[in-house]
């Protein structure tokens, strides 16, 4: 949908970094932790998939028909 190249994949088991200007994620469930330039990200744990978007100065929630791979 917006013509970039899928960075990862998969099942994350253990911790992962990843960088960019801008990034787009999808998760399977939001039993995780979840870090932002070494500060969390507030989730509420639960079974439920959640999308957002990662810039320089914000974080935002993504719906369904905007997530990657969604």
């Amino acid at each position: 949908m917006f013509g970039t190249d899928i960075t990862f994949n998969g099942i994350i088991s253990e911790p992962q970094t990843f960088r960019g200007r801008k990034l787009r994620l999808n998760l399977g469930k939001t039993d995780v932790e979840l870090t932002k330039n070494g500060k969390p990200v507030q989730l509420e744990p639960g079974p439920d998939p959640v999308g957002f978007v990662f810039g320089p100065r914000f974080t935002k929630p993504l719906p369904l028909g905007e997530r990657p791979c969604a």
